[in-house]
């Protein structure tokens, strides 16, 4: 509560939280915090900054496995020319799927 006489009579009136009785008046306090946005600005900058930290330093300490098998690529892919009458296997296909990617691996080294 603050308060001041006026007349010989007390006149009582509140202020905020963040502000002083100043005579008839209220006040800002000069250093508050509510008050202070590049306060909040920075403090939201250094969240940010520490999450993102978190970030890479968890993936620097688990990176993720790489991948051995090149990403599929039908220009790459190669069907086997099948003679009228003759019909493959699914292990007939399955050898040929992997001798051609032999082929290319050898190819790009």
């Amino acid at each position: 509560y603050c308060w001041y006489f006026e007349g010989g009579y007390p006149i009582y009136f509140i202020c905020r939280s963040y502000e002083d009785c100043c005579g008839t008046r209220c006040c800002v306090r000069a250093l508050s915090i509510q008050r202070l946005w590049y306060f909040w600005v920075l403090l939201m900058m250094g969240v940010l900054f520490c999450c993102g930290a978190g970030f890479f330093i968890r993936r620097r300490m688990y990176p993720s496995p790489l991948r051995d098998e090149p990403v599929f690529n039908v220009s790459f892919t190669r069907h086997p020319v099948t003679t009228p009458g003759k019909i493959q296997t699914n292990t007939q296909n399955w050898i040929w799927r992997h001798l051609e990617n032999l082929q290319w691996r050898a190819q790009r080294s």
